[in-house]
């Protein structure tokens, strides 16, 4: 097998595993989702706000409470009735959001270093069996293979909708960069 049909086949597996980890986020959700209804554990969402709710109470700087108010403003807090109170389901939405993000960037770093799943090295081969010559916009070996694998996982655990971005990305620049020579 070429160069190239080497590095199409990297890629499709480093999409497949995007779409593995995104599917397998949902269903942890709405396993956890189960777990709440199932198990009461919408109380933990219930103290959290209130906690939240009690550090917010306590008096700051003008500047700092200031940015907090923004940040309760955006992230965290519901109007009812006219007032501006913690939301038990804005806390659980946040938390949630950074945990599985986190979660599935970890899941797509170890699937990238125990498949040795390196993404920029089989743009960097496409790119070069198509072209013919190095590409002197990207080239693989600039990034040490750690740092790489590293990369490929963070890009992996983002979703498949990151993946095509980046890839999207690398093909205009080659296309950019095919065009001016």
């Amino acid at each position: 097998m070429d160069d190239g049909h080497q590095a199409l086949m990297l890629i499709a597996t480093t999409l497949f595993f995007a779409f593995l980890i995104e599917r397998l986020t949902e269903i942890v959700m709405a396993l956890f989702e189960y777990g709440e209804v199932r198990f009461g554990w919408y109380r933990f969402w219930q103290r959290r706000a209130a906690r939240i709710a009690q550090t917010l109470a306590q008096p700051r700087d003008a500047a700092w409470q200031q940015e907090i108010q923004r940040a309760l403003e955006r992230y965290l807090s519901r109007e009812a009735n006219g007032v501006t109170a913690v939301a038990v389901a804005q806390v659980r939405r946040v938390y949630l959001q950074v945990v599985t993000k986190v979660l599935s960037v970890v899941v797509g770093i170890i699937l990238a270093w125990l498949f040795d799943l390196n993404l920029f090295a089989a743009i960097d081969q496409l790119n070069n069996a198509a072209t013919e010559q190095a590409s002197p916009y990207f080239s693989a070996q600039l990034l040490p293979h750690g740092l790489a694998l590293v990369l490929t996982g963070l890009v992996l655990g983002l979703g498949a909708g990151p993946l095509h971005k980046v890839i999207s990305a690398l093909d205009r620049a080659r296309k950019n960069n095919k065009e001016a020579a």
